[in-house]
């Protein structure tokens, strides 16, 4: 199992995905949302990071 350089996915107990990640400020944020994959919950990250170092 790989570990992500950009906020990490969890399995929750009904067994879609919830996806969370350190906002510029610093705080811990989830996704507005939860994934029925983990796939869509790693490409959902990927593009909030992006998003984020384009605001910079």
């Amino acid at each position: 199992m790989s570990k992500r350089r950009f906020g990490r996915v969890r399995r929750l107990p009904s067994g879609r995905y919830q996806a969370r990640y350190p906002g510029p400020d610093g705080i811990d944020r989830a996704a507005p949302h939860t994934f029925a994959t983990k796939k869509e919950a790693e490409i959902w990250l990927s593009k909030k990071e992006t998003e984020i170092h384009e605001s910079e």
